[in-house]
């Protein structure tokens, strides 16, 4: 009887700090070459612009619904203008108490969410973020040098004789890392199928394009380059990237690691 008390008195208490503290907070990012509906606990949002910033949320559960309509070919699209919903997306996050969720669609499609803390106060917002980008930018410097430094044993490892990844292995691949919702643990799966493999430009233009944030796909073109096995071609991978900056990146580190 006790261990039960203990129990309900924990819960209630982690409920009472979640009470009353509006500082939850989910972005939705819509790339998608299609017309997507999107809803959240049941609300849908019909007249947004490409970014939907849901602010003041309670922490705890939150059910998104990210959705598109296939009509209906025969009788019933007389009588249903909008058809059968597909859905992309359809589950329950958990918004923790000052954290921001990052709901991304890329223009196939495929959903990633990613999440962060956040600070109080706008000011101290933008002073964080202001730090992350430079504290990114100081990572993708010591990334590179340790690139640099390890180039020759990757390109040791680089076997010209192979040649690229198979297409049904390679679309097992995609349908793996479509799968899997968070970005970090897809680079990782992506990485280690790097290492044991070797990739055509074009299948690394793909899989570049299963990553929403700019930062991946970067880190992802950069891993991928030394298993490319034409790599006279790799500036077709240049067109997944939606900033002038992350190209000129890829092409200052191709220029130094060749």
């Amino acid at each position: 009887m006790k261990k039960i008390f203990t129990l309900l008195t924990a819960a209630l208490v982690t409920l009472t700090s979640f009470a009353g503290h509006k500082d939850g907070r989910i972005t939705i990012f819509d790339y998608s070459r299609k017309q997507l509906f999107i809803e959240v606990d049941g609300i849908r949002y019909n007249n947004r612009d490409r970014e939907l910033v849901l602010d003041n949320l309670n922490p705890g559960n939150h059910t998104v619904q990210v959705y598109t309509y296939d009509r209906y070919s025969d009788w019933r699209g007389v009588f249903d203008r909008y058809g059968r919903k597909q859905y992309l997306f359809n589950s329950v996050i958990f918004v923790k108490p000052r954290h921001e969720v990052f709901i991304s669609i890329n223009r196939n499609g495929l959903v990633n969410v990613d999440e962060r803390k956040m600070r109080r106060g706008r000011d101290r917002d933008w002073d964080d973020d202001d730090r992350d980008y430079r504290d990114r930018d100081r990572d993708y410097r010591d990334r590179d040098r340790d690139w640099d430094r390890n180039r020759d044993d990757r390109n040791d490892r680089f076997d010209p004789t192979r040649s690229a990844m198979d297409a049904r292995s390679f679309e097992m691949l995609k349908g793996a890392l479509g799968r899997e919702n968070f970005e970090k643990s897809r680079l990782e799966i992506a990485k280690n199928t790097i290492d044991r493999n070797n990739f055509s430009t074009m299948q690394v233009r793909e899989l570049a394009l299963l990553f929403a944030f700019e930062s991946n796909k970067l880190e992802l073109a950069k891993y991928a380059y030394h298993k490319t096995i034409d790599r006279n071609n790799f500036y077709l991978v240049y067109d997944v990237f939606s900033f002038s900056s992350s190209k000129e990146e890829l092409a200052n580190y191709i220029r130094r690691v060749n």
